[in-house]
């Protein structure tokens, strides 16, 4: 994502020579975050479910992956939180 405040734009940057071959989670390093990161890290996480859900190239498969993801967050946000 790159952003041009003059102009308040942002633009994409996606290629596939740009993905990652591999990622490692580990959620264990998140469990330290003070709420504030941890509340708007949900968040995030939140609106991509939904982006992903409602976006233009979703399908039913991301839609019943951005389901489960959603009903997690919802599932797990106060556990966490606290």
């Amino acid at each position: 994502m790159i952003t041009d405040p003059r102009k308040n734009t942002k633009y994409t940057v996606n290629d596939f020579l740009i993905h990652p071959h591999f990622v490692v989670l580990d959620p264990e390093l998140t469990l330290g975050l003070p709420p504030f990161f941890t509340a708007i890290t949900a968040m995030d996480a939140l609106s991509h479910a939904v982006e992903g859900y409602i976006g233009d190239a979703h399908c039913r498969t991301t839609d019943r992956y951005s389901e489960i993801a959603i009903q997690m967050i919802f599932k797990n946000i106060d556990k966490v939180y606290k």
